[in-house]
């Protein structure tokens, strides 16, 4: 419970502190006036709650009823009438009334008590689920030694209160104390005794008004002590971080300082809590579209609302019951990324079924999916924001045709009002979820987009919001996110905008879904920071001073290690902990602040269209599609003659990701890394479109792009199109290629037929390296 002061400021804050469902300790209460507005407000609040259908059973309150402190300042003013008076009746009546007024005055407040929750009011509100707010007695230690030291204590006892005592008599009453009803005892007596205080000119309400100024002077006192204290300790916190920080950072620390001042001078945390577009644009309207996509930092605490009403774990029961064999879904980038990532490194329930994510439209690939389906149920979940993503939709139509048709095997995720939700609510879909619209699809991890898969492959969605909601909210500068934001900023600045992720093959896949945030965010207008995901480790002094290293600390040694050689080296190294949730909102947050330091609009993608565009001209017949493939030798003597220094590899690959292809990649990856200096990217198309394909067009021209294309053996028809599967993908291929040539960019194509290319491919590579040198 928080504590509100029972006082006329007060009662205002208690009723809508408990309306809010906050559980409140009313404290400083002397006068049943007093009391009475606090129950009144008590009963107010839970009326409005009951009103609008809020729950209430598990909202509790008390009030603070102060017993000892009344008589400390009634027996100062009697003592003063007995020493003044003498020997006078009217001494003689103070004395007689010494130590009683303080359980007189609290035997009083019981008995309001009882008229207001043995009311009609408090019964109906009771059927509802309303709990009693009980009196609790404070301030019960003995402060006059000629009194008892159980007095408060055994004067008070009865139904429904609460005793605080200190742990003298706690020991005094385990010794001595008489367990019996006593605050019902002499209720006539505790009425006469007012009155007789009051005879003698002492006035009850002055009396309630010094303790009650005292009281709150003293609270006020420990407030403001508490909060020095807490800033203290904050500003203390904070240096050390800092200070860890900045000896990460190596030769951009300086640099860092200066970022994290001016983001504090923008008010950086307060434009994230309040989503304020205009921390990143003076234009008005682009602020209010950046306004409009910024729903990913109040998705969090949605989510949790529904996962606590049982929405996530109620799915994931209806899956099971259905009993699945496999989940399969069909999404691009964003809304396929975060959930892959969840499944690789989440803990996977017994009897749930795993996941796929389909995102290529290579008919090899989408056949062996396809296939798979012989003998198993298939739950299929189609992910698109838009809703007319042209993969999504042409594998939405294949698989709903291969299943005869029938919806009932498909969730849709997907932006209300999409052409996506029609169709799935037309067919019938099992379930259809509408994501918030102001989610764009790279930050819509904690969303449906993301938690909706998690639940059916039988993920803890709840301890992955708790997770997450560990740095939320936002409170100031020193916020990991924006802390990690700076620092990408002050490498950037430094000419370190090759961003390498450096983890346990547990968390690679997180590299996958960090590539599409950081690429899709921050590479436009000849700006961005170059993601290097699964990338082979080097020995430390192969890597350029174009490097900036984020590391994923699970407590492996040997990452450790990487991490400090790579810092001795003079390499800034951020470690960031090894927990999914927190990770996804840290380096959203980061994501966004980087964008604003490098002076863009981290939450549009201007140049992804492209591609898309020069795909539909190719399968329109538009443009002329036949692109000039070279042979490896050139390929590979372009590659390593065009890398220089500062320039990074992408190995652009539109294959079908077999085992035995992608470890083929893998191996012509570490091949290239042995022989140039240059950071190797490796994307598999059409995936990496939604992914790198916007800082491959828009980022630093920087690129050195070799694209591997392997021809379909088949095709495979699409439902309602005039060309299938082989030539979508060879479109996709074509056209990226072409937006490349168009943009004057470095490129080349090599055509192989099987993962024993790519092999004979890595080896030519290793062999012309050395006869290089």
């Amino acid at each position: 419970m928080i504590k509100i002061p029972g006082t006329e400021e007060g009662i205002p804050a208690i009723e809508q502190a408990l309306y809010e469902g906050i559980n409140v300790n009313i404290t400083l209460l002397f006068s049943l006036d007093a009391y009475k507005k606090v129950m009144e407000a008590y009963l107010t609040a839970m009326e409005r709650r009951v009103e609008e259908g809020k729950p209430v059973h598990d909202i509790l309150s008390v009030a603070s009823f102060f017993v000892s402190r009344v008589d400390s300042e009634v027996d100062g003013r009697l003592e003063a009438i007995i020493e003044e008076d003498g020997d006078s009746e009217r001494a003689a009546t103070a004395r007689a009334i010494m130590g009683q007024v303080a359980i007189a005055n609290a035997r009083l407040a019981y008995q309001e008590f009882k008229k207001v929750f043995n009311s009609g009011r408090f019964s109906d509100l009771a059927g509802y689920g309303v709990r009693i707010q009980r009196p609790l007695w404070a301030s019960t230690s003995t402060k006059n030694p000629d009194y008892p030291d159980t007095l408060y204590v055994d004067e008070l006892i009865g139904p429904n209160t609460v005793e605080t005592l200190a742990p003298a008599s706690i020991d005094a009453f385990r010794d001595h104390g008489t367990v019996t009803v006593t605050v019902e005892k002499d209720v006539d007596v505790a009425r006469d005794v007012i009155e007789t205080m009051e005879s003698l000119g002492i006035s009850y309400d002055d009396v309630i008004d010094v303790l009650v100024k005292e009281g709150v002077e003293k609270f006020a006192d420990s407030f403001h002590s508490l909060a020095e204290t807490i800033e203290s300790e904050m500003s203390r916190i904070a240096e050390d971080i800092r200070t860890r920080r900045r000896n990460e950072l190596a030769g951009v620390a300086g640099k860092f300082d200066e970022v994290t001042d001016s983001l504090d001078s923008a008010g950086a945390a307060q434009a994230l809590r309040e989503s304020n577009g205009a921390f990143w644009s003076d234009d008005r309207q682009v602020a209010s579209e950046i306004s409009g996509l910024l729903g990913w930092l109040q998705s969090v605490p949605e989510m949790q609302a529904l996962a606590s009403a049982g929405l996530f774990e109620s799915l994931a029961d209806d899956v099971q019951r259905r009993g699945y064999d496999r989940l399969v879904l069909l999404g691009m980038g964003g809304s396929s990324l975060a959930p892959e990532v969840m499944a690789h490194t989440l803990e996977h329930r017994e009897g749930f079924p795993r996941l796929t994510v389909l995102d290529s439209t290579h008919p090899d690939t989408i056949r062996r999916v396809a296939d798979g389906m012989d003998g198993e149920r298939t739950l299929f979940v189609v992910s698109s924001k838009s809703g007319s993503t042209i993969e999504t939709s042409t594998l939405f139509e294949y698989f709903l045709d291969l299943n005869h048709g029938n919806a009932d095997d498909f969730i849709v995720i997907t932006d209300p009002g999409s052409p996506l939700e029609a169709r799935a609510r037309n067919l019938e879909a099992w379930k259809v979820f509408t994501n918030r619209h102001d989610i764009g699809g790279r930050f819509s991890a904690l969303s449906y987009f993301g938690l909706v898969p998690a639940a059916a492959s039988g993920i803890d969605v709840g301890a992955l919001l708790e997770d997450a909601a560990s740095v939320l909210p936002i409170h100031d500068i020193h916020h990991p996110g924006i802390a990690l934001g700076a620092a990408l900023a002050a490498a950037a600045d430094a000419g370190r905008n090759k961003l390498t992720l450096l983890c346990t093959d547990h968390w690679a896949s997180f590299g996958d879904w960090l590539e599409q945030l950081i690429a899709e965010s921050t590479g436009k207008h000849g700006k961005g920071l170059v993601p290097i995901a699964r990338e082979p480790v080097r020995p430390v002094a192969d890597y350029g001073d174009d490097r900036v290293f984020a590391v994923i600390d699970d407590g492996n040694e040997e990452i450790q290690g990487l991490a400090e050689s790579l810092r001795e080296a003079g390499h800034p190294v951020i470690g960031l902990p090894a927990h999914l949730g927190q990770l996804f909102m840290t380096w959203e947050i980061a994501t966004a602040i980087l964008g604003q330091q490098l002076e863009i609009n981290p939450f549009d993608q201007p140049n992804v269209q492209e591609a898309k565009d020069q795909t539909n001209k190719v399968l329109a017949g538009e443009v002329d599609a036949d692109v000039d493939a070279s042979s490896v030798e050139k390929a590979l003597e372009f590659v390593m003659g065009e890398a220089n220094q500062g320039d990074y590899v992408s190995i652009q690959a539109f294959v079908d990701a077999s085992d035995d292809m992608v470890n083929a990649l893998a191996d012509l990856r570490a091949s290239l890394a042995g022989e140039t200096a240059a950071p190797i990217a490796l994307g598999i198309g059409p995936r990496f479109l939604h992914s790198t394909g916007q800082l491959h067009k828009g980022g630093p021209n920087q690129g050195v792009f070799l694209q591997i294309f392997q021809n379909p053996a088949g095709d495979i028809e699409i439902p309602g199109r005039d060309w299938g599967f082989q030539r979508l993908f060879s479109a996709q291929a074509d056209g990226d290629y072409l937006t490349l040539e168009g943009r004057d960019l470095r490129v080349i194509r090599v055509n192989v037929d099987s993962a024993s290319d790519v092999s004979a491919m890595s080896q030519a590579a290793s062999r012309s390296g050395v006869a290089a040198d």
